[in-house]
C-alpha cells in the first residue's frame, strides 16, 4: 500500500523490521509444526533451538522507537458526583448525541449545590457538547476552583441549564 510516509527512512526502517519478524514467526510455525509432528511420531528429539534474548540492543546510530503515553486530561475541580457515559441507544431514544448521567450526587458537593440529581443527563458544558465522560472531563479540564460553568441537562423530559460553582479538587 503505497502511502505518504513511505520515503521516510523511518517508515523504512519499520517495514524492513516488520518483514522481518514476519519471517522469524513463520520460521518458528515449521520449527514448532515439526517438533509437534516428531511429538506425535514419537521420534521427539531434546529441544535444540537456542532461547530468544529478552532485548535486542539497539546500535548507537539508532533511535530505540518508545511508545507515547498519553497525558491525562488534569482536571483542577470536584463535581463530586457519579457519572457514566450515556449508551448511545438510550441517547438516541432521548434525542441527544450523548452525555453522561448522573449516578449519584454527594452531599454537600458542587453538584448537590447547583441542584443536579442522580439520572440527570448532561449533554453540554459551556459551549462544549458532551458525548461522553472523555468530552465532561476535557471541559472541566477548562475550569479553576470558584469558576461557575453552565450546564444543559435533561431531566426526564425537561431540558435545563444549571450553573455549577466548582471547587478544588
Amino acid at each position: 500500500m503505497k502511502g505518504e510516509y513511505d520515503d521516510d527512512k523511518r517508515v523504512i526502517e519499520l517495514r524492513e523490521k516488520i518483514q522481518q519478524k514476519k519471517n522469524e514467526t513463520q520460521d518458528l510455525e515449521a520449527e514448532l509444526d515439526q517438533r509437534l509432528e516428531d511429538l506425535r511420531s514419537g521420534k521427539a528429539k531434546p529441544e535444540t533451538r537456542e532461547k530468544p534474548t529478552p532485548e535486542t540492543p539497539v546500535k548507537p546510530d539508532e533511535q530505540p522507537v518508545k511508545p507515547v503515553t498519553p497525558d491525562p486530561t488534569k482536571v483542577k475541580v470536584k463535581l463530586r458526583a457519579k457519572l457514566a457515559s450515556l449508551e448511545a441507544a438510550d441517547a438516541k431514544a432521548k434525542g441527544l448525541d450523548g452525555g453522561v448521567v448522573i449516578n449519584s450526587v454527594e452531599t454537600g458537593g458542587a453538584a448537590e449545590k447547583a441542584g443536579l440529581k442522580a439520572g440527570d443527563i448532561i449533554y453540554e458544558a459551556g459551549a462544549e457538547k458532551v458525548t461522553g465522560t472523555g468530552d465532561f472531563r476535557t471541559a472541566l479540564s477548562k475550569v479553576n476552583p470558584g469558576d461557575s460553568l453552565d450546564l444543559k441537562v435533561l431531566r426526564g423530559n425537561d431540558k435545563l441549564t444549571i450553573k455549577v460553582t466548582f471547587e478544588a479538587a
